[in-house]
């Protein structure tokens, strides 16, 4: 969640909840596969789900800048053989 509310480069207040916990909920059910298990019969997850913080590129770097609020998770479906990229680079606004 915090990484859907931190906000922008205006980072701008806003007094509503519910629209982030929706935008958070549904961002969930992206990233995050799950099955159930045939023997058991209980609901496992079976994605595999990634951080990554930066990468070594001799093109261009990752991210921008240095930023704390820099994001990029996969997720990695293999039952399904799926892949999910969530990125965002932080930009300010105000140089």
């Amino acid at each position: 969640m915090k990484r859907l509310v931190v906000g922008g480069g205006c980072c701008q207040y806003d007094d509503e909840a519910k629209p982030y916990l929706d935008a958070c909920k549904k961002l969930y059910k992206d990233l995050v596969s799950v099955r159930r298990n045939p023997n058991t019969k209980e609901v496992e997850i079976v994605s595999h789900a990634y951080s990554v913080k930066d990468a070594k590129c001799s093109a261009s770097p990752l991210f921008p800048s240095d930023s704390p609020y820099h994001t990029m998770y996969i997720s990695i479906d293999p039952v399904k053989r799926h892949v999910t990229v969530w990125y965002s680079a932080f930009v300010t606004v105000f140089g």
